[in-house]
């Protein structure tokens, strides 16, 4: 009896210490954390010069004046000078550049496209070139290398702006994978390493990128496998092939799919027809058809869920499946946790997804309950928002407001369009032509008084929203501050 006396004041003690402890953490995140960024009037002077800005990232946004881009930051200053005719956002830290150009249409992959055309450089985030503007066409680096244009030729830099790969070739690949890129010569595609190394020979006429260790390859209208060290390890006999996920790749023989090892072992027979997308493991199960119906194999082949569904498709640790003509979800078991009883779903966000029964929209959770009932409208031809940051956008006749999970309306349902979801706690609403934006307790934070051209789109990002009054555009704050109320003093 002690004993148990003893140990139930220690366990109370520790349950204690533990509360206060947490209290303290939050007390002090509280207390550490930065205030949300305030417009003062030296931020809104600086930025009235610009014809366009752009949400910050990074700290820094995307300005335009004169027909010519650059940055600033959060002081307003120009970080980087707006020389360039055109400036790309920044990935890995660095930024493609056009000095000069124009606006074009250009073929690529059979289409036209419309793109500035010019000669590109790159810069790193405080400016500083990393090679200048000498390439006729480029894209953005990938794992530390960008493929560049030199005339009608091809190759890689680093983020030095070294050439690692000459420009010498037809087409590359995107980026690198698995340290090998993709080049092609003529008509015949091989591979080079980062040291611009032809390590695979350009003979192949198609090849894909590398995948767990192995890069499918085309030859005399047929597909196998070779390793990095140009070993044939797969023959090409096989109409089509994809890459390798979790040990096992898709083959096509006699216009039906199966799976083969690593070895080349034909593990699991091709007798399955091609669906919407190409057969691939992930979490140890594969989705495929048979005579139309659709159903989930492991990695003996066994039939793990039976090929009786009109459509399925993978999301995480849920199938969601059609049966016909409604729609639910299985797990991977093949219980079934939504039932098939409704007319459309989309997929899981925040553990709700949104299901329609007629032409009304409700919520379902995980475990199948219908949580919030189908009774919510959306604009013709689009899909109703998913949840974000615990709230999700609703329709009730043609007005727009907020619920949370429980269903309780935060935000009323009196806006003529609203976000498709919330950002910093913030989410933009429409009033006749003006947006504006409130806050996850329904309070009108930021009056419906701008013009924005894509107010759907237009999000808090790092304490800024970017707004548009007439055919200027500003800033404005979490406290509803905007760069244009400085013009009226």
């Amino acid at each position: 009896m002690k004993n148990s006396l003893l140990t139930f004041i220690i366990m109370t003690k520790i349950k204690n210490c533990y509360y206060l402890i947490l209290s303290y953490c939050i007390l002090f995140c509280a207390c550490t954390r930065e205030p949300d960024f305030k417009i003062t009037k030296e931020f809104a002077d600086s930025v009235k010069q610009y014809s366009y800005i752009s949400k910050f990232s990074g700290g820094m946004a995307k300005v335009t004046t004169g027909g010519k881009d650059g940055f600033i930051d959060k002081t307003g200053k120009q970080v980087i000078p707006c020389v360039y005719g055109k400036i790309e956002n920044f990935s890995e830290g660095i930024a493609k550049v056009i000095a000069e150009g124009e606006w074009g249409f250009i073929p690529e992959r059979g289409n036209l496209t419309l793109k500035y055309i010019g000669k590109c450089g790159f810069i790193d985030k405080m400016g500083k070139p990393i090679t200048p503007c000498v390439y006729d066409d480029a894209e953005n680096f990938s794992e530390g290398t960008a493929k560049v244009k030199i005339g009608e030729k091809w190759g890689f830099i680093d983020e030095t702006g070294k050439q690692i790969v000459p420009c010498i070739y037809e087409e590359v690949g995107y980026c690198f994978s698995e340290r090998l890129a993709r080049v092609k010569i003529g008509r015949k595609w091989g591979f080079v390493d980062k040291n611009g190394k032809q390590v695979i020979p350009c003979i192949y006429e198609d090849a894909n990128n590398f995948s767990e260790g192995l890069a499918s390859v085309k030859i005399g209208g047929k597909w196998g496998f070779v390793d990095k060290n140009k070993e044939q390890v797969i023959p090409c006999i096989y109409e089509d092939a994809n890459g390798f996920s979790e040990g096992l790749a898709s083959v096509k023989i006699g216009g039906k799919w199966g799976f083969v090892d690593k070895n080349g072992k034909q593990v699991i027979p091709c007798i399955y027809d091609k669906g919407f997308f190409s057969p691939s493991f992930s979490e140890g199960l594969a989705v495929v058809k048979v005579g139309g119906k659709y159903g989930l194999i492991d990695k003996t082949g066994k039939q793990v869920i039976p090929c009786i569904y009109d459509y399925a498709f993978f999301q995480k640790e849920m199938i969601e499946i059609e049966i016909g003509g409604k729609w639910g979800f299985i797990d991977k078991t093949g219980k079934q946790v939504v039932p098939c009883i409704y007319d459309y779903i989309r997929s899981f966000s925040e553990g709700m997804v949104n299901v329609k029964i007629g032409e009304k929209w409700g919520f379902v959770n995980k475990n199948g309950e219908q949580v919030i009932p189908c009774i919510y409208d959306t604009d013709k031809g689009l899909f109703p928002p998913s949840f974000s940051e615990g709230l999700a956008g609703v329709k009730v006749g043609e007005k727009w407001g907020f619920i949370d999970k429980t269903g309780k309306q935060v935000v009323p349902c009196i806006y003529d369009q609203v976000a498709w979801s919330f950002s910093e706690g913030m989410a933009s609403v429409k009033i006749g032509k003006k947006w504006g934006f409130v806050n996850k307790n329904g309070e009108q934070v930021i009056p419906c008084i701008y013009d924005n051209d894509y107010g759907l789109f237009d999000t808090f990002s790092e304490g800024l929203a970017v707004v548009k009054v007439g055919e200027k555009y500003g800033f404005v704050d979490k406290y509803g501050n905007s760069t244009f109320d400085f013009d009226k003093e």
